[in-house]
């Protein structure tokens, strides 16, 4: 599953855009992706990228400047915005911090995706997949999916902890919703999803 990799290109974009003072609350990562980026621009582009996450504080923060950069995505792509979260929770995203932001339900996210981003939503039920993402030797990120007893389906990047949590395993996640996912089921339909940056509901990740 692509994570960091086939977001460089998209992240020099917004990065270039960012620098000259304008505002891309849509950016996508393949329309606006140029056809040849340099494997120096890239190094570049991550390096920036990563001094601008590093410098984000609080997680009111990080949302506040992720957020116009999050969007809904199809297949197995991730969100530039999300991208940039997901890499900052993963030292910083505390339980307590995640706690404190406002709540919103899968219903309302997938009514209207744009006005429900960067809030939290809490789900309980069995993950249908999770595997560590290996883009980004260096940093701990698993990407999967979960459906709730309702049969709502959740795509999830966790950062922290994810315990002995694996296929098939009852859990709970809490993460900050970057918009829908839509792909392609097994079954040869498509699926509908909300999109979570977050963390499981785990006592080693409830300590920090």
């Amino acid at each position: 599953m692509p994570f960091i990799k086939t977001l460089l290109p998209a992240t020099i974009v917004a990065l270039v855009v960012m620098a000259c003072g304008e505002s891309t609350p849509h950016t996508t990562t393949t329309a606006e992706t140029p056809k040849e980026v340099s494997s120096t621009d890239s190094a570049d582009a991550m390096k920036l990228a990563m001094q601008m996450i590093k410098s984000w504080k609080t997680l009111d923060q990080a949302i506040l400047a992720a957020q116009p950069q999050m969007e809904d995505v199809s297949g197995a792509d991730v969100s530039i915005g999300a991208a940039w979260l997901a890499l900052w929770g993963v030292e910083n995203l505390r339980w307590s911090e995640l706690q404190g932001i406002q709540e919103t339900k899968y219903g309302l996210v997938m009514k209207d995706s744009d006005a429900h981003r960067g809030k939290r939503l809490c789900v309980k039920g069995n993950v249908i997949e999770i595997a560590l993402d290996r883009t980004v030797s260096d940093q701990k990120i698993f990407l999967g999916g979960m459906y709730s007893g309702a049969g709502n389906i959740y795509r999830f990047i966790a950062v922290q902890s994810t315990g002995e949590i694996m296929q098939d395993s009852p859990a709970r996640f809490c993460g900050i919703v970057t918009g829908q996912q839509h792909y392609e089921n097994s079954i040869g339909g498509v699926a509908h999803a909300v999109q979570l940056v977050g963390m499981f509901d785990l006592p080693e990740n409830r300590m920090n």
